[in-house]
């Protein structure tokens, strides 16, 4: 009987190192030309609006597979992009300013060093 709280805490010791891998699940990407000129015409495709993003206003990453951006366009809300894992970048929602861990992962939001601002909304670092 006194093995099993033994093996039981074996265990619990052991499971962090078999459950976390070498890489991060959230990674903070640098934007290339080709997803800047994409994530425009995702942006143009939506609202009709031909805009660039912002300098300085586009965050870019991927989660477990799947790329999300925000960029910042002519109008100063944030919109969210992502590819959804199949490369093609679609507009999920241009925003009020927060970026929420509903529609972006928390980690992802972390990594680029986001602000926390109520709930499980974030709004991009002040310049």
């Amino acid at each position: 009987m006194k093995l099993v709280p033994v093996l039981i805490l074996a265990l619990a010791l052991a499971a962090p190192a078999f459950g976390c891998g070498d890489t991060p699940n959230a990674q903070n990407l640098v934007v290339p030309p080709e997803v800047r000129a994409a994530l425009a015409k995702a942006y143009t495709a939506q609202t009709g609006v031909t805009a660039s993003a912002v300098p300085g206003r586009t965050y870019f990453g991927s989660h477990v597979g799947i790329q999300f951006a925000v960029a910042t366009f002519g109008g100063g809300r944030p919109a969210i992009f992502s590819d959804g894992g199949m490369g093609r970048w679609r507009l999920l929602r241009i925003t009020h300013g927060g970026i929420c861990s509903g529609v972006v992962p928390v980690d992802l939001i972390q990594a680029w060093a986001m602000t926390h601002w109520r709930g499980g909304c974030y709004i991009e670092p002040a310049v």
